[in-house]
């Protein structure tokens, strides 16, 4: 289990959010901004330092090439916007994608989209599998936490890299979706 944490010059959200992600294989820092004190980077975490801002979509790609280059076979890329709640959540992406066969997912609720006016999750569907595996089917995609199986980076690649801040795990789930190992838009 491999986890790419992405950030720009957000430290105090940086270090909330870091702090959050429980022992894994491998873990690498892309930092898309200024640096940050040394201090700031968890023990044991890999840092990728930009000399120049690139934007989320080369960043998320570094933080994949990094964890593909160490074998991982499962691989959670995350923003500094993210802050996990239940240690297991790796582990629990990992058993819905074998449940499903879907070895692409995002999470759905990071922010206002698939929420109600109240700001509950409002899923367009779930879908229950055995062993309390659920599914929520979503109609918008959020891309600040994101899974993927290594066979998925390995037939569709990496992010179009033509995406600065925004679009670009649209276009990569479209991309997986395209190779037939997702199910499509809505």
């Amino acid at each position: 289990i491999g986890v790419g944490l992405i950030t720009c010059n957000k430290p105090d959200r940086f270090a909330k959010s870091s702090i959050t992600v429980p022992d894994v294989d491998s873990f690498v820092v892309v930092n898309d901004g200024d640096s940050y004190d040394s201090s700031l980077y968890p023990v044991g975490a890999h840092v990728i330092q930009h000399d120049t801002n690139k934007c989320v979509g080369p960043s998320k790609n570094d933080a994949m090439k990094y964890l593909m280059d160490q074998e991982c076979d499962h691989l959670f890329i995350m923003e500094d916007g993210v802050l996990i709640k239940d240690r297991g959540v790796f582990e629990q992406y990992i058993k819905t994608a074998e449940a499903t066969g879907i070895w692409h997912l995002n999470y759905g609720y990071h922010g206002p989209m698939n929420k109600n006016t109240n700001s509950k999750p409002y899923p367009r569907k779930i879908i229950e599998y055995k062993n309390g595996i659920k599914l929520a089917l979503n109609q918008h995609i959020v891309g600040a936490f994101s899974y993927y199986y290594k066979g998925v980076i390995n037939a569709v690649g990496y992010i179009d890299e033509q995406y600065k801040n925004a679009w670009e795990h649209v276009d990569h789930t479209y991309q997986v979706i395209k190779a037939g190992l997702h199910p499509p838009f809505w």
